[in-house]
């Protein structure tokens, strides 16, 4: 999945450079549909972890997060690119603390594992 993910990732930034003269509005569908996609493909990895890992919920919450996000990109582009900066930075501090909180959760996790208090 994170593969996937990474190449799509990948080929949003290709496609940007290959195509100089991209329009605010093109640009914002793709940002819209990696965000979607990465959304689904955060959510379906936490399903298949949620044995392995504890927190997933970290991880689902991302997953939602990066949807909502595409949806309200490709829902509202009118708003233009400034609402487009907001959005990204509401995101990634959302979504910079879902992560954090989820490293902290395995760092625990594997601390208990090897006999170590975390």
């Amino acid at each position: 999945m994170l593969i996937l993910e990474g190449a799509l990732g990948i080929l949003a930034g290709v496609l940007t450079f290959v195509w100089p003269d991209i329009t605010a509005l093109v640009l914002l569908y793709v940002v819209a549909f990696w965000a979607v996609f990465t959304g689904v493909a955060e959510i379906a990895a936490a399903v298949a972890l949620r044995r392995e890992i504890e927190g997933e919920w970290a991880l689902i919450l991302g997953g939602v997060l990066s949807v909502v996000f595409g949806i309200v990109l490709a829902v509202l582009p009118g708003v233009g690119l400034l609402s487009l900066v907001w959005l990204v930075g509401i995101y990634a501090l959302v979504f910079g603390i879902a992560l954090i909180t989820l490293a902290f959760r395995v760092r625990g996790l594997r601390g208990r594992e090897s006999g170590r208090v975390a």
